[in-house]
């Protein structure tokens, strides 16, 4: 049984995607439940590191931090290493005699009596996008189960930090949904408790009238096919209370389509009632459907993709065969290679994009897709 402070957690880490105001108090919690000292997420963009959020960490370091630490964080050789969803410690630099020597724990780091460092990899390998959390000497980390309470959160932490970028690159905000999702390149879809759509986007709605994979009848949102209408009521219903939940959040629904063999991919995220009040005066929603349709203008977003991964002739090959076919045997054959030869290739396409498994790896993509092209 899911712990309550977890569950509660997770539900807001979620609330994040479409309120990114809230990953402060998301901070604050795991400080408070680790007994850690400060906490930061941050992100790179064009190489100039930024704050996310932070939580009791003194203003004035975490500008000089910004200015100049960063370019000396010892950390950041390590972090770049890492695969999303990584939680990692910095035991092992922390206790050498150069870290101690080091400007960087004697001028930024002791200062603010961080004497430890755990955090959670965002962003997979070439990127130091983080979680961390500082604690002092006088902390076991382990002790109050900070290094659990992370592995527990870190796919939840991940996943929501990847689709709240995503709306924030496709629309320079993220401080209020119903603008960012109106000409979003996805479909969108706020529902309320029962099903009802309360809001779709012009994407969302050329979906439901074409009928594939996805039917509006009487205002409610269902499946074409009813045992994944039943998956699709209870994560809807898990937004609003998770111990009924069938299907733990973070759920991503295949939605078959009659004549196309590729499925509609549907992240299902909770609203709380904060955000729910930004988004409308109408029928309060509980959850929002993030809608992507991997069948439109595949080969061009396939060389977008391998673009910005430099992937080579045989992975994009591997990628393509991915998307339509979950089967490693399958994909094998297709493309004429041993099983083994498949996996070592495969290996090498996760870790060029940073992604832990092929779910992962489809994520990304039709993440990326969606921001690529119109």
């Amino acid at each position: 049984m899911i712990d309550p402070f977890v569950e509660s957690l997770i539900r807001a880490i979620y609330d994040c995607v479409v309120d990114p105001s809230g990953w402060e108090e998301v901070l604050r919690r795991i400080v408070t439940k680790t007994n850690a000292v400060s906490a930061s997420m941050q992100t790179t963009f064009d190489a100039k590191p930024s704050n996310i959020a932070r939580w009791n960490v003194d203003p004035f370091y975490s500008k000089i931090y910004l200015e100049h630490f960063y370019t000396v964080n010892p950390f950041i050789p390590l972090r770049m290493n890492y695969m999303a969803e990584k939680v990692y410690s910095g035991d092992s630099l922390t206790t050498t005699a150069s870290y101690r020597e080091s400007s960087f724990f004697n001028e930024f780091a002791k200062p603010q009596e961080w004497e430890g460092f755990n955090g959670i990899s965002l962003n997979g390998p070439g990127s130091a996008d983080v979680l961390a959390l500082m604690h002092n000497r006088n902390a076991d980390f382990a002790q109050t189960g900070g290094e659990d309470l992370l592995s527990r959160l870190a796919p939840h932490v991940c996943r929501a930090y990847d689709l709240g970028g995503l709306l924030a690159k496709a629309h320079q905000t993220t401080d209020f949904l119903g603008q960012a999702i109106a000409a979003a390149g996805f479909g969108t879809v706020l529902l309320s408790e029962n099903c009802r759509i309360i809001y779709a986007n012009q994407v969302a709605e050329d979906m439901l009238r074409q009928q594939s994979g996805l039917v509006f009848i009487r205002g409610e949102l269902l499946a074409e096919a009813s045992p994944l209408t039943s998956q699709l009521q209870a994560l809807v219903r898990a937004c609003v209370d998770q111990k009924a939940a069938t299907y733990p959040l973070g759920t991503i629904l295949k939605l078959t389509r009659r004549k196309i063999d590729q499925p509609i991919l549907v992240h299902v995220l909770p609203l709380r009632e904060k955000t729910a009040a930004m988004l409308t005066n109408k029928v309060r929603p509980v959850a929002a459907l993030f809608l992507i349709d991997p069948h439109q203008d595949l080969s061009a977003r396939l060389q977008s993709f391998a673009n910005a991964y430099a992937l080579t002739s045989v992975e994009i090959a591997i990628m393509s065969e991915i998307i339509q076919s979950d089967s490693l045997t399958i994909i094998a054959a297709k493309l004429g290679m041993a099983a083994s030869t498949l996996r070592t290739h495969l290996g090498r396409l996760m870790a060029k994009t940073g992604a832990s498994n092929r779910l992962a790896l489809l994520r990304r993509f039709f993440e990326m897709a969606s921001l690529a092209m119109p």
